[in-house]
C-alpha cells in the first residue's frame, strides 16, 4: 500500500464505549504490529449519544491489557453525518446499527460501504455479543479480533 491510498475505518456501535471501541482499539494494536499505521485511519462513534459521558469501560480495559493492549486517551463519540461520507469503510458491530447506519446512508451523498465486522469471518452469529451487558469480554476479543484480522486483510 503506498502513502497516498491512505484508507479509513469506523467501527460504529450503539455507544460508543464498549464493542465500536475495543473494536478500534484492537485494530489499531493489529496495524500497527505490522507497521501500517501510516496507510490506515481507524476511529469509532456511536448511533445514540446514551453513553458519550463514559470511556472506555474497566471491564474492557481489563480484558484488553490481558492480551497486552493498551488503550489510553480513549473517548466515545456520537457518529456525525459527515462519517457516512467521509470513511471508506463503516463497521457496524451488530445489524441494529447497520440498520441504523443504511437509514442515514440513504439520506446522504455517501458511498454504500456499510458491512458488519463478522460478516467477514465464519462466526456462529452476526452481531457481536455487547460485553457490556454480557460480561463476557474474552468472547468479545476473540470475535472482534478475528474480525478485525479479516478486515486488515480485506484492506489490505
Amino acid at each position: 500500500m503506498e502513502d497516498s491510498d491512505l484508507k479509513s475505518v469506523l467501527f460504529v456501535g450503539k455507544g460508543d464505549n464498549c464493542c465500536s471501541l475495543l473494536a478500534e482499539v484492537i485494530l489499531r494494536d493489529q496495524i500497527e504490529k505490522q507497521n501500517a499505521s501510516e496507510n490506515i485511519k481507524v476511529d469509532s462513534a456511536g448511533t445514540t449519544s446514551w453513553q458519550h459521558a463514559n470511556l472506555l469501560c474497566e471491564e474492557a480495559i481489563a480484558a484488553l491489557s490481558q492480551y497486552g493492549i493498551h488503550c489510553e486517551h480513549q473517548s466515545p463519540r456520537q457518529l456525525e453525518r459527515k462519517d457516512v461520507e467521509s470513511f471508506d469503510y463503516l463497521v457496524a458491530l451488530d445489524r441494529e446499527t447497520q440498520a441504523d447506519l443504511e437509514l442515514l446512508m440513504r439520506s446522504s451523498s455517501g458511498k454504500d460501504h456499510c458491512f458488519l465486522l463478522l460478516e467477514l469471518i465464519h462466526s456462529y452469529t452476526l452481531d457481536v455479543p455487547n460485553p457490556y451487558y454480557t460480561k463476557d469480554y474474552d468472547e468479545a476479543y476473540h470475535l472482534i479480533n478475528e474480525g478485525c484480522k479479516a478486515l486488515l486483510n480485506k484492506i489490505k
